[in-house]
């Protein structure tokens, strides 16, 4: 028995090979654009330092609102920012405080120093404004943010965050 295959020769199945070879090409493309984010969104801590954020950003929707996250381990630092649907209008700023947050969700995690800030934190304020937005699978989206996010602990301090999040809509990360 030859282990040289003879069916290359084939054209059946070379249509077949090219088929599923675009195919899973196609399927890598769409997979990736949900990655296919720009940030310049920058949190620095009291000091000044910037906090830095290992994983890529993706953004989805759900039948709720807008989500962006950084993908890293659970020891990484991280930052998640949510926009309620019926807040999202193009232009138009969504300004926020810890006592009205106008629909807007964020969370921040500095591993460096183990803070933990959130737009809920007493002291938090600052204003999103969405610059491009859809909730559409592939369209592109560019929002601007600028906020004081105060820290949930007692001694912890505030971050800064600001700057501007392009991409395009992807899927929900899986878990």
């Amino acid at each position: 028995m030859s282990c040289v295959a003879r069916s290359a020769d084939n054209p059946s199945m070379r249509k077949f090979v090219v088929a599923l070879a675009l195919a899973m090409s196609s399927c890598q493309l769409v997979g990736s654009a949900a990655a296919d984010t720009s940030s310049s969104f920058a949190f620095n801590r009291k000091d000044g330092s910037r906090i830095s954020f290992p994983g890529a950003v993706r953004a989805w929707c759900d039948r709720d609102a807008l989500h962006m996250v950084t993908l890293g381990g659970i020891r990484e630092s991280r930052w998640q920012l949510s926009l309620a649907r019926k807040t999202m209008r193009v232009g138009q700023p969504i300004d926020f405080t810890w006592r009205r947050t106008h629909g807007v969700e964020l969370f921040v995690f500095d591993a460096k120093t183990k803070n933990e800030a959130s737009e809920s934190a007493e002291g938090s304020r600052g204003r999103v404004v969405l610059r491009r937005t859809s909730c559409s699978l592939g369209d592109a989206f560019a929002i601007t943010m600028s906020a004081v996010i105060a820290s949930e602990f007692f001694d912890g301090t505030r971050i800064r965050a600001s700057g501007t999040l392009t991409g395009r809509i992807g899927t929900r990360p899986r878990a």
